[in-house]
């Protein structure tokens, strides 16, 4: 993966050790980024040294005027990037060279977020939407993590009236007879699995039923993961946009560990 990672004004060395294994593992080229500080030319050479980057590995660094989600914005519209790795970032200062850069965009690259409970990466929750954008998710879950060991659970939330079939009297199912039945989200989920399986990833599949949001964060409340991965909200009609459009901001904020967002790049606006 053609990875890009932020260093900030503020030199994380536990962040740096956590994001090691992937730039060590899974970059095929790394370019480090940060916004023009008095410090920036150091801490880029500390960053370097920190992350061990393996002397084959095509590399280089690059500082940007202005803060740090211009200076990612403005390095993807130049260069195309796989995965866009960084931290907590400040608001956006909406100007004229971040929106001129934002317009310039590539294909967006996906984001990887670190925050919160830093462990080695060995088990993932990919939550899936029973859609074919969760092939999406889980390339990008693929490259990243499957050089590193890791396995994953391929989580989709089913909607409570998903489980009761209408006919000669309602009838329910389990979630079990769901994920096991040939309905669109049911394929899929087997399919992605499928396909995480043979690019290295070990795979299981799980349902849980209710809100989306609330269900996500129970899981991963009682699973033992270290890494989130979801897909960016696509909309496509306002109401769609009023039901669903905050669900990947909010797990970006109420994630207890790192996320992983496929095609994300306006989570960097986001945030």
């Amino acid at each position: 993966m053609r990875i890009l990672l932020h260093i900030g004004a503020t030199l994380a060395e536990d962040v740096l050790a956590w994001v090691r294994p992937i730039v060590q593992h899974s970059a095929q080229s790394l370019t480090l980024v940060s916004s023009a500080h008095a410090a920036a030319h150091e801490q880029l050479a500390a960053a370097h040294r920190l992350l061990q980057v393996p002397p084959d590995l095509p590399n280089d660094a690059q500082i940007i005027d202005g803060d740090g989600p211009t200076a990612i914005q403005t390095a993807v519209a130049l260069h195309p990037y796989d995965l866009v790795v960084l931290g907590r970032l400040p608001a956006p200062r909406h100007s004229a060279r971040a929106r001129q850069a934002a317009g310039g965009l590539r294909p967006a690259p996906s984001v990887l977020r670190i925050h919160g409970h830093l462990r080695p990466i060995r088990q993932v929750l990919l939550a899936s939407g029973g859609d074919f954008h969760t092939f999406e998710t889980a390339s990008i879950t693929a490259r990243t993590v499957a050089p590193l060991g890791a396995r994953a659970t391929l989580l989709h939330v089913i909607p409570p009236e998903a489980l009761v079939f209408a006919g000669f009297g309602a009838r329910h199912i389990s979630i079990e007879q769901f994920l096991a039945s040939t309905s669109v989200a049911a394929v899929t989920l087997r399919d992605a699995a499928a396909t995480l399986e043979r690019r290295g990833v070990t795979t299981r599949i799980a349902g849980r039923a209710g809100p989306i949001l609330e269900e996500l964060l129970e899981e991963l409340d009682t699973g033992q993961y270290d890494l989130l991965a979801i897909g960016a909200q696509r909309v496509e009609s306002p109401l769609s946009r009023i039901l669903y459009e905050d669900i990947a901001a909010d797990l970006l904020e109420l994630s207890p560990i790192p996320v992983l967002v496929a095609k994300g790049l306006p989570a960097i606006a986001a945030e």
